[in-house]
């Protein structure tokens, strides 16, 4: 969209940048539930999104959208800041919101002079350029409230009512169908039903250091007590610890790791009965797709209360205790060792109740 050729809005129309450059995948698609109370609470508002790039897919073709900035290089760096402050000054917005802590993104908003800022308060160098400082709860340890309540907070601070949270990831059903005949075409001999699986943590990560050998007996319990496929997704990043899982299993299975952009991969998750994963973002993408998801949250810093999937139906997988004794920093774990205390039968039993109860309101299952 050309802001130079926009129409003019009536006085309640804004114009309104949201920079979400942190956090995964998960992070980013349940950020977007500020989208629906800014446009709704702004009539005829236009809402423009600064992602990093890969991240554009969770984007595109939301009706709420109206323009997707991508950053090549992921955020904001002293070498880009011109580049981006001449952009954002061309908008000539309103609203400026910052969903992930970062002082190059608040000295962005300062120097473009968007007249209404908002972001972290907590940050000593940087949060006094905010106009609305917002108390981000999960700073001062909530770890109870969802991550959707905590983004929502960004719009409470503009004093903007939110009635529902809306997260929304937009799949046409051509895209859907296509991959459901990719899936049924290529891999014909396999049966149904197909139990979608993530059994990775969305990271770097050295083949050594993830549990192969029970991830690859969960599903393998998957297959031979539900019957059916179990279907891996995943990046290319990932493809080495997924082939060393199948490698290590009984049963057949099929990999579309490395195969999906983010939006096939969401098309491709309607063709599953329930999605299983180990508290990473494919398992949000399912939730928010409407597909049963079940989550394995074995980490002390897991928190399943925020980072549960938001979706109709969900199921927690967690530890009645973890008796790990290191400090819980998942990026340098050097085993999982956790993991392994989460029986094949804890999951199967959630899958499986999942995969029979009706669809039709949202429900928590712990």
């Amino acid at each position: 969209m050309n802001f130079a050729d926009a129409e003019s809005f009536d006085d309640f129309g804004k114009r309104i940048l949201v920079i979400i450059l942190g956090g995964g995948i998960g992070d980013v698609l349940l950020s977007s539930v500020v989208l629906s109370p800014l446009k709704n609470y702004y009539r005829n508002s236009s809402v423009s999104v600064m992602v990093r790039k890969g991240m554009e897919d969770i984007f595109e073709g939301n009706n709420l959208v109206n323009e997707i900035f991508t950053v090549e290089e992921g955020r904001i760096t002293s070498a880009n800041f011109n580049f981006w402050l001449s952009k954002i000054k061309e908008g000539h917005f309103d609203i400026g919101i910052v969903l992930w802590n970062g002082s190059k993104e608040a000295w962005l908003l300062y120097k473009a002079k968007i007249p209404i800022r908002v972001g972290s308060g907590s940050k000593l160098f940087y949060s006094f350029l905010y106009t609305h400082k917002v108390r981000v709860r999960t700073e001062y340890g909530d770890t109870v409230s969802h991550w959707t309540e905590v983004m929502l907070d960004y719009v409470r601070a503009l004093g903007i009512p939110v009635e529902k949270a809306q997260v929304l990831f937009p799949v046409s059903m051509d895209l859907a169908q296509e991959m459901r005949e990719r899936l049924e075409n290529n891999y014909s001999e396999f049966p149904q039903p197909y139990w979608g699986v993530h059994f990775t943590k969305g990271m770097k990560l050295d083949v050594r250091r993830w549990p192969v050998s029970h991830f690859a007996a969960i599903a393998d319990h998957i297959s031979e007590k539900l019957g059916g496929t179990v279907v891996f997704v995943g990046s290319s990043t990932e493809k080495e610890i997924i082939s060393a899982i199948r490698s290590a299993m009984k049963t057949s299975s099929v990999d579309f790791s490395g195969q999906t952009t983010l939006k096939e991969l969401a098309a491709l998750m309607l063709s599953f009965k329930v999605f299983i994963s180990a508290d990473s973002g494919p398992g949000h993408i399912a939730a928010v797709m409407g597909i049963p998801v079940v989550t394995i949250f074995a980490l002390k810093s897991d928190f399943p209360n925020r980072w549960k999937p938001f979706g109709t139906k969900v199921a927690a997988v967690t530890l009645q205790e973890n008796s790990c004794r290191q400090k819980c920093i998942k990026e340098k774990c050097s085993f999982f060792e956790c993991y392994k205390h989460v029986t094949p039968k804890q999951v199967v039993d959630k899958v499986s109740y999942l995969s029979m109860t009706p669809l039709g309101k949202k429900e928590d299952i712990e």
